[in-house]
């Protein structure tokens, strides 16, 4: 990412319908991007489901299918889209937070 810059636009798709630009870059060295599309919020969203895919862990060698969006989704995810190539997330279960906090373990 470090060659995509403020100001820069990104494409997406074979019929590029789906503009971002680049607004900001993030201290994680990622990128704060302001979606351009010509479309109700419903159809943006048809779209970038359209478009993107879950991401799998490095270690999984295959393609991804249809089950890996709720497979690979942990339990901290709050907000629709939330995505992320899981680790040690996806070992934790609503019923072991729970018990954890029983045994006096703090979240933050």
């Amino acid at each position: 990412a470090r060659k995509i810059t403020t100001g820069n636009q990104l494409y997406f798709g074979d019929d590029e319908t789906l503009v971002a630009e680049v607004i900001d870059n993030t201290t994680s060295r990622g990128r704060t991007l302001r979606f351009l599309y010509d479309g109700s919020y419903r159809e943006f969203r048809l779209k970038l489901n359209e478009l993107g895919e879950t991401p799998l862990p490095k270690y999984i060698k295959r393609d991804v299918e249809p089950e890996d969006e709720s497979r690979y989704q942990t339990i901290f995810a709050k907000n629709e889209g939330a995505v992320a190539a899981p680790t040690a997330g996806l070992h934790f279960s609503i019923h072991i937070l729970k018990r954890l906090e029983i045994k006096g373990v703090n979240f933050a």
